[in-house]
């Protein structure tokens, strides 16, 4: 009985938390939305990408622009086209930075912390078609959902599928970022925590490569590009 009625006290907490964030969403939506930018490569390779400084640096997930400092199009929400360039990348937290060329100042996202972050937590998932119409995907689309799971600072999984983005991005109801998603597997999206790019963020501004940062190939390596 006792475990019956804590099962019931949690969904009601769970219905609450659902209806207190359902009002506030077309204002959470309207204040994140020209955060949420549409990359486009040469390769015709379209990803969700994150305004994370007003300079113009955004962060990609799992986006195929690792640091090959070939320019690509970003299309912002407004309808602007501007160029960036790639920066800095991880490939063992699926994360690449890039730089618009162009003078900001641009609308950047507030950030978050996934350190206090608990399952059952209300999100809403934001990001792009990876169809790449930018005529009819003129403005992100969001989806509402939960914290599935959370690693503090590694990684958290929500109760949104993947197969609808490409590469979204998570924000929690305060707007701020959480975390985008860098891969899926089966039905679940896993996020990469906005922690790991705000404590390597320096490092990925200056366009290094990341995993060669911490840990460094040997001295006279082909493979030292990047590690500085």
């Amino acid at each position: 009985e006792a475990e019956k009625q804590d099962k019931n006290e949690k969904a009601k907490a769970v219905s609450a938390a659902m209806e207190s964030s359902l009002e506030g969403l077309p204002k959470l939506y309207e204040s994140v939305a020209g955060s949420i930018v549409r990359v486009e490569t040469t390769d015709n390779v379209n990803a969700t990408g994150v305004i994370v400084s007003s300079d113009g640096h955004i962060v990609v997930g799992n986006g195929g622009v690792y640091g090959n400092g070939t320019a690509v199009k970003v299309h912002l929400s407004s309808g602007r086209t501007v160029s960036a360039t790639p920066a800095g990348w991880s490939l063992e937290w699926r994360l690449a930075v890039l730089k618009i060329n162009e003078e900001g100042p641009w609308p950047a996202i507030a950030l978050g912390s996934t350190n206090d972050l608990k399952a059952g937590e209300p999100c809403l998932v934001v990001g792009y078609s990876p169809r790449g119409d930018t005529n009819y995907d003129s403005s992100p689309t969001a989806r509402f959902g939960f914290i599935d799971r959370s690693v503090p600072a590694r990684w958290l999984t929500t109760t949104c599928f993947p197969g609808f983005f490409e590469a979204q991005a998570v924000v929690g109801t305060d707007g701020r970022l959480l975390g985008i998603d860098t891969c899926f597997a089966g039905e679940q999206s896993y996020a990469t925590a906005v922690d790991v790019f705000a404590a390597n963020r320096d490092e990925l501004f200056a366009g290094k490569n990341l995993d060669w940062v911490r840990y460094p190939p040997r001295p006279g390596s082909i493979y030292r590009n990047g590690a500085g």
